[in-house]
């Protein structure tokens, strides 16, 4: 949280037209939806993400969720609907 303060001041030094803000408790975590972070930084003018990062923690949140997870199964058909269903070569 040091860090992110300290990237803000640092962010709308340099970029005072941009929108950055500051997200800690209970409104960082009704952003990213969990109760893991205790920080997050906007800045609408630039970002980027870990794609990697990313799959690995959306694959771990559906893991936690009863999802199992097939690699080398390419989809042949997702139906959306109350459950999301995906359908492969293999069934």
């Amino acid at each position: 949280l040091k860090t992110l303060r300290q990237w803000e001041k640092e962010f709308k030094a340099a970029t005072p037209d941009e929108e950055i803000e500051l997200y800690t408790g209970k409104e960082v975590q009704q952003v990213v939806g969990s109760e893991v972070y205790c920080g997050a930084l906007k800045h609408m003018g630039g970002g980027q993400i870990h794609s990697l990062n990313m799959l690995l923690g959306s694959a771990q949140a559906a893991q936690s969720l009863g999802v199992k997870i097939f690699e080398s199964s390419p989809v042949v058909e997702v139906n959306y609907g109350k459950q999301v269903r995906v359908r492969t070569a293999m069934g």
